[in-house]
C-alpha cells in the first residue's frame, strides 16, 4: 500500500494480521469471509498487489487471474471435496472493498435471499471478467 492511497483492509490483514492468512504465496493470499454463516464455507482470494477492482486488470494480469481461481479452487476442493462451489468477482458499482476479491463458495448458500442478492446476479464469473479485459484489449488496439 502506498501512502497516497487509502486505508485498504485487505492491504492490512496482508501487512499487519498474517494470523488471518489461510494460504499465501508469491502472488496471492486467501482470507475466510466473515460472513460464515453464508455457506459451509466461503473464502476470498486477493492479489498480494493492490488492484483496486476488476476494472483496472489488464491483459497482463491474466495470468494473476488464473493462479486467483487454481489457488481458490484447491483451497475449496481440499476441504470440501466433492461438493459444488460458486466462484465470481463483485464489480463496481457493488463493492464493499476497494481491494480486487475473488470469492469461493461452497454451496449451497444457506440464506437464499442473502444468496440471490449478494452472491446470485451480482456475483461474476472470471470468465466475463477476462473478456472484458479481452475486449477493453482490443478496443484500445483499434
Amino acid at each position: 500500500m502506498n501512502k497516497q492511497q487509502p486505508f485498504c483492509e485487505f492491504c492490512d490483514i496482508f501487512q499487519n494480521k498474517k494470523n488471518q492468512i489461510i494460504f499465501q504465496n508469491d502472488f496471492v493470499f486467501a482470507i475466510e469471509d466473515i460472513d460464515l454463516a453464508s455457506s459451509q464455507r466461503h473464502i476470498l482470494v486477493c492479489p498480494i498487489k493492490h488492484i483496486e477492482n476488476s476494472s483496472y486488470l489488464t491483459k497482463n494480469d491474466l495470468q494473476l487471474l488464473d493462479e486467483i481461481h487454481k489457488v481458490c479452487e484447491q483451497i475449496l476442493q481440499k476441504s470440501h471435496p466433492g461438493k459444488e462451489y460458486k466462484y465470481g468477482f463483485h464489480i463496481p458499482p457493488h463493492i464493499s472493498i476497494d481491494h480486487l476479491h475473488y470469492h469461493g463458495i461452497v454451496l449451497p448458500i444457506r440464506d437464499q435471499f442473502f444468496g440471490l442478492v449478494k452472491f446470485g446476479r451480482l456475483l461474476y464469473p472470471m470468465s466475463y471478467i477476462k473478456e472484458n479485459i479481452l475486449q477493453q484489449n482490443a478496443k484500445k488496439e483499434e
